[in-house]
């Protein structure tokens, strides 16, 4: 899908993440600060990085389901891990988290909870398109599922269990540190 006639992943991605930056704004109103549309910026570098890193991963395609089992949970793992380092710092992110960030603020919801939520509303709408434009469920598998179902429980690991992630919490997104955060900045 990557090569196709039609585009890459990198432009749907950034197309994608445009609508959300959108969402963001209307989520948050005059809570929306003008620095946020740098998010599109942001989303410009990483559409064009998403076909690069496909292209380079291209080989691992493992056979065994164990293989890509443990290929999910690294993955899965890591895009955790990087989402807190990310969001953490309350700066610019990619606008797929900051539109969890912004639901999070509305909602007074856990940061990791919402992303959840957000990620299988995705795979959701995806089915749907999916079932409308080709009649058949397509391009949409189990680990693509099963990342949405665990990436925001690990991240809500994360943000209980490492100390130089600052927790990401509804209370606070505004960028003031909790107590707990500010003493894991020593």
């Amino acid at each position: 899908m990557a090569g196709t006639k039609r585009g890459s992943f990198g432009i749907t991605t950034f197309v994608m993440n445009a609508i959300f930056v959108l969402i963001e704004v209307i989520l948050l109103r005059r809570d929306f600060h003008a620095v946020q549309y740098l998010q599109l910026a942001v989303t410009f570098w990483f559409a064009a990085t998403l076909d690069v890193s496909m292209l380079l991963l291209n080989w691992f395609s493992p056979d065994s389901w164990w293989l890509r089992g443990i290929g999910l949970l690294l993955g899965t793992t890591l895009l955790a891990f990087g989402i807190c380092m990310e969001v953490a710092p309350k700066l610019i992110m990619v606008p797929g988290e900051g539109i969890v960030r912004a639901f999070s603020m509305v909602t007074k919801v856990r940061f990791g909870t919402v992303k959840v939520c957000f990620d299988i509303s995705l795979i959701v709408i995806a089915s749907v398109l999916s079932f409308i434009f080709f009649g058949r469920l397509n391009e949409l598998g189990i680990g693509t599922i099963i990342a949405a179902a665990i990436t925001g429980l690990i991240v809500n690991f994360f943000n209980r269990h490492v100390r130089f992630v600052s927790p990401v919490e509804p209370n606070n997104q505004k960028g003031v540190q909790t107590s707990a955060a500010a003493n894991t900045a020593d």
